[in-house]
């Protein structure tokens, strides 16, 4: 699997658009990166065409 790096800045509401080959057919999906400065850490996000949530927060 080839790596790639995202160009992220410590900022808030970053968003790329990527397409991966999911069971022989191409899947579009959105991924939204925000940076918490309070807490030093990254949250992502994953939405399909819809604007719907592909995988939701794990809890701790």
């Amino acid at each position: 699997m080839a790596n790639k790096i995202i160009p992220l800045i410590k900022s808030q509401n970053q968003s790329f658009t990527i397409t991966l080959p999911v069971n022989g057919q191409n899947m579009t999906l959105t991924l939204g990166f925000t940076y918490n400065t309070q807490g030093e850490y990254w949250f992502m996000s994953v939405r399909d065409r819809t604007g719907a949530r592909c995988l939701t927060p794990c809890q701790s």
